[in-house]
């Protein structure tokens, strides 16, 4: 009895010190700042402008867009950490209390990229990575080419082809085929993943990832926190 009620504490004290830091971080000083941080690849997904960028996202939002592969608390902790908001004891400890519990997410989605295979984070803010590199497309102005490379994903860990029945009803063959020809034309999707993308015609039309299994790694929220899929047999 005597751990939970422990346990509630430090989960009190952790939403506590979230909210505080959140409202802090609502400075658009803040965000000059860490707009210098960024490389050019970070500053292009947030739309090449700050001010714009801002506008939509607010600071946390956009630090968070950058370095997807953080939860959101993580992402919070992190910026309070580089603008000087935290000691270094406290960012210490609570980087640890989070790696206890919704952090684990993270750590894994970290693990996944650093294998080299394709790794994506379905959730609000959705996220994609390719031979440890960031897929530089926003997938929030673009949902019909996050579904199409989400659904290509899942049925090729069960060596399936992706055809139409895998959307909605209202969601036609020359549909796909347009989100797959828009996505892959895209500027930013890398070309040695599109020659991953096999294409075959007739009445048994489809697509399908040529990737093995353990080269695909799905994340999604599950109560709140970031998970891995489990992979079918």
């Amino acid at each position: 009895m005597r751990a939970s009620k422990d346990e509630q504490k430090k989960q009190d004290e952790w939403r506590q010190l979230y909210s505080d830091l959140c409202i802090r971080l609502r400075g658009y000083f803040f965000a000059e700042e860490v707009w210098k941080w960024l490389n050019d690849a970070q500053k292009d997904l947030l739309g090449g402008n700050l001010e714009n960028a801002y506008r939509k996202s607010g600071l946390i939002g956009m630090w968070h867009r950058a370095y997807s592969e953080l939860s959101r608390e993580q992402a919070v902790l992190d910026l309070a950490d580089h603008l000087k908001l935290l000691d270094a004891r406290d960012y210490k400890m609570w980087s640890s209390y989070l790696a206890g519990n919704d952090g684990l997410g993270a750590s894994a989605v970290k693990t996944a990229i650093a294998q080299r295979g394709l790794v994506l984070i379905n959730r609000s803010d959705p996220a994609a990575f390719w031979d440890a590199k960031r897929i530089p497309v926003d997938w929030v102005k673009h949902p019909s080419w996050w579904s199409f490379l989400w659904e290509l994903a899942v049925v090729a860990r069960t060596e399936q082809w992706l055809d139409e029945r895998r959307f909605d009803d209202s969601t036609s063959w020359k549909a796909v085929t347009n989100r797959k020809s828009k996505l892959t034309n895209h500027d930013g999707f890398p070309t040695t993943l599109e020659d991953r993308i096999q294409s075959r015609t007739g009445k048994q039309h489809g697509y399908r990832l040529a990737l093995t299994v353990d080269r695909i790694h799905l994340f999604h929220v599950v109560d709140g926190a970031l998970r891995e899929m489990t992979r079918r047999r």
